[in-house]
């Protein structure tokens, strides 16, 4: 993977941990009693034959890597969310 699409994936990844802590932000606006249950897809990778199965384990050991960072940014603030200003800036 080169230094652009490295670049390119943890912008996209922040993003994506952004996004899921405003959005939680919005739904308390609306609704103060939510309480949110975090999933991640359990898509697999199967490899096809011998040669992928190393290119299958790296994909299978990523794909909960969205949910590990919203984890450790929610995790300090187990009783309440960081603000939207603490997101905006630890998300800068």
């Amino acid at each position: 993977m080169g230094r652009m699409d490295r670049k390119i994936r943890d912008t996209a990844l922040k993003n994506l941990c952004k996004a899921c802590l405003l959005g939680m932000h919005a739904i308390l606006a609306e609704r103060p009693d939510a309480i949110f249950i975090q999933s991640e897809s359990t898509q697999y990778f199967h490899p096809e034959g011998t040669e992928c199965v190393e290119r299958a384990g790296v994909y299978n050991e990523k794909r909960f890597l969205s949910f590990d960072l919203d984890k450790k940014l929610i995790a300090p603030w187990r009783e309440a969310l960081p603000t939207e200003s603490d997101v905006l800036r630890i998300c800068a």
